[in-house]
């Protein structure tokens, strides 16, 4: 005959460390987000199946295939007494140790995706400009480099010192500058 204290103490212990796990997870998460963000964001990016899935995906199974097909090639071209089997080796490990390199080189050096992102006016903000015209109604136009953009924001006189914090499609936004420069 089964005790009914003995069950009881078993699902009362059974809670208390329910209870204990969850206060031991609240206070690891805690940790991770307030008092060491760096070590949460390495925990975040490590436990991504998310790089697992895109691995696994056509394009990008293919495109590291093509890569490690190349460069057997062209070791072949190299070395012709390659046999089969480390050429089917080289094919193996390269597929798919290379994407994990690749993004481990990248969280080194970081995304270079800010630097090829190419788009007219990138290398002007940040400049301070003296405005030619004034801006009248929230617009204005000025004269960069030889080419005209119309300029957004407040509306200040001509001869004004501003700077421009932003740039979509041919409009530059600007925003008064406070206090004396030279123009660049």
């Amino acid at each position: 005959m089964i005790d009914v204290l003995e069950i009881f103490r078993r699902q009362k212990i059974s809670t208390l460390s329910d209870k204990w796990a969850e206060q031991k997870r609240l206070f690891r998460d805690g940790y991770f987000q307030y008092i060491n963000p760096k070590l949460g964001k390495l925990r975040e990016k490590a436990s991504d199946h998310n790089f697992l899935k895109r691995l696994i995906f056509p394009d990008d199974f293919f495109l590291w295939f093509g890569i490690a097909a190349g460069i057997t090639g062209l070791l072949l071209l190299l070395d012709a007494s390659l046999s089969w089997y480390w050429q089917l080796f080289l094919l193996v490990i390269i597929t798919f140790l290379a994407p994990i390199i690749f993004r481990f080189i990248k969280s080194i050096f970081g995304s270079a995706d800010h630097v090829l992102t190419v788009y007219p006016g990138k290398n002007h903000i940040g400049k301070r400009i003296t405005l030619e015209k004034a801006i009248e109604n929230g617009k204005g136009e000025h004269v960069l480099q030889g080419e005209s953009w119309t300029l957004k924001g407040d509306n200040l006189p001509a001869g004004t010192r501003v700077k421009i914090v932003a740039v979509k499609k041919n409009i530059l936004y600007v925003v008064n500058a406070m206090g004396s420069f030279e123009e660049e």
